[in-house]
């Protein structure tokens, strides 16, 4: 594999960009490019690439383009477990209950979100450890059982 290859298959447009998107020095790539190709134990950043573009598409399909995304993963984080049942694990319980808990979940991150956005794994973590406060946990239950 080339390092022409490699910035391609991680969508970077220049070696600078590359170094910095593995962690390395710049100076690597230059001696990559020089060798002309990057050695074997680097090939796995290409199917981690296409495995992070597998589920890119897997969650835009399933939530939509951002904000829908973290908002849907926030609901998950906020939920206590022992509140939901998965039906693949608990057959006998039915879906819709956990549908519901997790729609009021989201709904309560709407709310709290207002007219903000969370349009990042940053702005999805620093929402994350706010909900996770007491005075959000307690308010999460009463809109879990109105």
């Amino acid at each position: 594999m080339t390092v022409e290859e490699l910035k391609l298959a991680l969508d970077v447009e220049t070696d600078s960009a590359l170094a910095a998107k593995v962690g390395i020095e710049r100076s690597t790539v230059s001696q990559w490019r020089r060798r002309g190709n990057v050695p074997e134990r680097w090939h796995f950043l290409v199917k981690l690439s296409e495995m992070e573009k597998n589920t890119l598409a897997a969650r835009r399909r399933v939530f939509g383009d951002g904000d829908g995304y973290y908002i849907h993963m926030a609901a998950l984080t906020i939920v206590d477990k022992e509140l939901l049942e998965w039906p693949m694990l608990t057959p006998h319980v039915e879906a819709a209950q956990t549908e519901e808990f997790l729609l009021r979940a989201a709904a309560y991150v709407i709310d709290y979100l207002g007219e903000r956005q969370c349009q990042s794994f940053d702005e999805y973590w620093e929402l994350c450890l706010e909900l996770a406060k007491p005075k959000h946990r307690e308010a999460i239950r009463d809109w879990l059982h109105p």
